[in-house]
């Protein structure tokens, strides 16, 4: 029996995004773990100001963060803890988006406009702008912007933002990697605006 077919026997007519459970379960477990990160762990560890330190070196956001002077040691810290924590997530992210698009989830009917694809090549490079560099975002990402301090200073908020932030990045660029496989292996097909809507 064809698996997709099985697949969609077992379903049934259920149109549930597993890739968006997978998408808010990661971010809860990560918030979760960053409620229970000291303010002062910079301070206090040496072994986590080198592992941050050492992160950071590879990573350009982490060191744009610590510069908006914004709680910088947990910030630091936990940045650094969510990058390579996160790696495996994106098998999780693909495996499960894959799904949905074998199950016709999105793209819509497995269909999609040259709008629609330019428009998610665009945010796809709009989001790893803002995820790696924070070049874009809310005034340009500065420490006196109203938004940013309400996202980076209070405790539950950053610990919920730097999850939303780095899995943000990955589901983008996952998603647009599987929409860039269906069509290539011809599961979605590209066709005019006004015969699709996203």
């Amino acid at each position: 029996m064809d698996i997709l077919k099985y697949i969609k026997a077992l379903r049934g007519p259920s149109t549930t995004s597993e890739g968006w459970h997978a998408y808010i379960g990661v971010i809860l477990l990560y918030a979760l773990i960053g409620l229970f990160i000291p303010d002062t762990i910079l301070i206090d560890y040496q072994w986590a100001r080198g592992y941050a330190n050492f992160i950071a070196s590879f990573i350009p956001q982490i060191d744009r963060i610590t510069a908006l002077n914004i709680a910088p040691d947990f910030n630091r810290f936990y940045y650094s803890v969510l990058w390579p924590a996160s790696l495996p997530s994106v098998y999780l992210l693909f495996h499960s988006m894959r799904q949905d698009v074998a199950l016709g989830l999105y793209p819509k009917n497995n269909k999609i406009s040259p709008e629609g694809l330019a428009g998610l090549l665009l945010w796809c490079s709009l989001m790893v702008g803002f995820s790696m560099f924070l070049w874009i975002g809310f005034g340009f990402v500065r420490n006196d912007n109203i938004v940013v301090l309400r996202l980076f200073a209070p405790y539950f908020n950053r610990a919920v933002t730097g999850p939303i932030i780095v899995l943000g990045f990955w589901a983008t660029v996952v998603l647009t990697l599987v929409i860039i496989e269906g069509i290539v292996e011809g599961r979605i097909k590209i066709t005019s605006w006004k015969k699709i809507t996203w």
